[in-house]
């Protein structure tokens, strides 16, 4: 069988995820943060991750200062995968 070349980033700042898990304690089953990248045979290189925003959802996170939170690292990620991108173009 032939995979793709693929790298998986696990990403964690213990001051987030500590008041991440004070929100909701099942927020551990998506901590630390996993970015995965792969290329395509023709160079194509791909970022994937779960938008912290679903995390609310998921999780039934209600308060705003959680929200805030998970709304920052959802703006550091699309910042990131935009960068990563742009700069294998």
């Amino acid at each position: 069988m032939y995979l793709k070349p693929t790298l998986t980033l696990e990403i964690d700042n213990p001051k987030i995820t500590a008041k991440l898990l004070d929100c909701n304690p099942t927020m551990a089953v998506d901590l630390p943060l996993r970015i995965g990248l792969y290329n395509e045979l023709d160079g194509t290189t791909h970022l994937v991750y779960t938008n912290p925003e679903y995390w609310s959802l998921k999780h039934n996170i209600r308060d705003k200062t959680c929200i805030q939170l998970i709304n920052l690292m959802a703006r550091d990620l699309d910042i990131a995968s935009d960068t990563v991108i742009k700069k294998k173009k």
